[in-house]
C-alpha cells in the first residue's frame, strides 16, 4: 500500500475525524490519483499535511531517504489547494491544527474578533491576520454599545479590543460573549487577560463560556493564558491554549481556509 491508499482508507473510516500526514514526496504517477482521492476525502474531513523538502537540500534528503520524487514545491502547493488539503510549516502546527478540528466549529467567514490585555498584543495579532489574509472588521455600533457598558470610556472603540486595564475579573468574559453575539465576527482570539485572577469564579465562567461557544458556532482560540488552573479547565473542555498570539492566528487561518474550501465545493 502507498500513501494514497492509506489516505483513501482513512477517508472512508467512520472513526477518523481528521487526517494528518508527513509527506516527503509522491511516487511517480501518484499525483493525479492523489488529487482525486483527496478531493473526495476533504468534502468529509480535513487533511492536514506537513510537506517537507521545500529547499534544494531538503528535497535531496527526501529523495535519499525514501526515493520520493520531491518535485517543485509550487506544484505541491497547487495540488494541495486544488484538493482542499491544508499545508502547515512545522510539526507543532500539524498537531495544533489537528486538535482544533476535533473541537472547534468551522467559521462561516474570515472576520476575526480580537480581545487583548494590551495594545502590543493587538498589533502582533493584526500583523499575523494580514499576513494570513484574515480580516479584522470594524465593530458594529451595537457591539460597541455593548462593550461601552463594560469597559472604561477610554477603550479604543475598535477591533482589536484593548481592555485598557478595565476588564477586571469576569468582565472579560462579558466582552468575549459580546464578540460571540456580533454578526460581523466569525471567530475570536484573545491574548492575555484570561486566567489573571485564577479564582473559582473565573474557573466557572471560562467553562460556561466554552459551552456557550457551541451555541454560537464560532471558534474561540485563547493565547497567552495566565493561571494553570484556568488552562486545565480550558483543556478539559476540549480546547487548546496557545503560547503566542501568532500560533492561535495560524490555527484559526486553517479553520477559515477549510471552511472556504467546503463552501466552494458545494
Amino acid at each position: 500500500m502507498n500513501f494514497v491508499d492509506y489516505l483513501e482508507y482513512l477517508g472512508e473510516d467512520p472513526n477518523t475525524k481528521v487526517i494528518i500526514a508527513y509527506v516527503e514526496g509522491l511516487k511517480e504517477k501518484e499525483g493525479h490519483r492523489f488529487i482525486g482521492v483527496a478531493k473526495e476525502v476533504t468534502k468529509k474531513k480535513p487533511i492536514i499535511v506537513l510537506k517537507v523538502g521545500r529547499t534544494g537540500s531538503g528535497s535531496k534528503a527526501a529523495k535519499s531517504h525514501t526515493g520520493s520524487l520531491a518535485g517543485s514545491d509550487s506544484v505541491y502547493d497547487a495540488a494541495f489547494k486544488q484538493a482542499g488539503v491544508l499545508r502547515v510549516e512545522k510539526i507543532e502546527d500539524l498537531l495544533d491544527v489537528a486538535a482544533a478540528f476535533t473541537s472547534q466549529p468551522i467559521p462561516r467567514g474570515k472576520n476575526v474578533g480580537v480581545l487583548t490585555s494590551g495594545g502590543g498584543f493587538g498589533v502582533v495579532i493584526a500583523d499575523a491576520c494580514e499576513k494570513l489574509r484574515l480580516s479584522l472588521p470594524p465593530l458594529s455600533p451595537r457591539t460597541i454599545e455593548e462593550i461601552n457598558d463594560i469597559l472604561p470610556s477610554r477603550w479604543p472603540h475598535a477591533n482589536p479590543v484593548d481592555m485598557v486595564g478595565g476588564a477586571v475579573g469576569l468582565k472579560m468574559y462579558q466582552i468575549i460573549e459580546a464578540l460571540f453575539r456580533a454578526d460581523e465576527i466569525d471567530g475570536i482570539t484573545t491574548a492575555g487577560g484570561i486566567g489573571y485572577s485564577n479564582s473559582a469564579a473565573e474557573l466557572g465562567e471560562i467553562g460556561r463560556l466554552i459551552e456557550r461557544m457551541k451555541e454560537y458556532k464560532k471558534p474561540f482560540l485563547p493565547s497567552v493564558v495566565y493561571g494553570e488552573e484556568v488552562v486545565k479547565v480550558i483543556r478539559k473542555k476540549g480546547l487548546s491554549t496557545y503560547d503566542t498570539p501568532e500560533r492561535a492566528v495560524e490555527v484559526l487561518s486553517s479553520l477559515v481556509k477549510y471552511g472556504e474550501y467546503l463552501r466552494r465545493s458545494l
